[in-house]
């Protein structure tokens, strides 16, 4: 969990949950009181977020 006033994320920065085996992935919840930014992506061109990733045999948990 994180809880903020502001929160800006960079560059392809990501808040990721994950689960690459069987199981259950957290969750990302997010508490910004005033302004979130997701900005920017990766030299390979991936974009910065927030996101639960799972494998095949696993269950995904929430980005709230």
């Amino acid at each position: 969990m994180i809880t903020a006033n502001n929160l800006i994320v960079t560059d392809g920065g990501t808040l990721d949950a994950s689960v690459l085996g069987q199981g259950t992935a957290g969750n990302v919840v997010i508490n910004i009181s005033e302004t979130a930014r997701f900005e920017g992506i990766t030299p390979d061109g991936d974009p910065s977020g927030a996101a639960v990733t799972v494998a095949a045999n696993a269950q995904g948990g929430e980005v709230t």
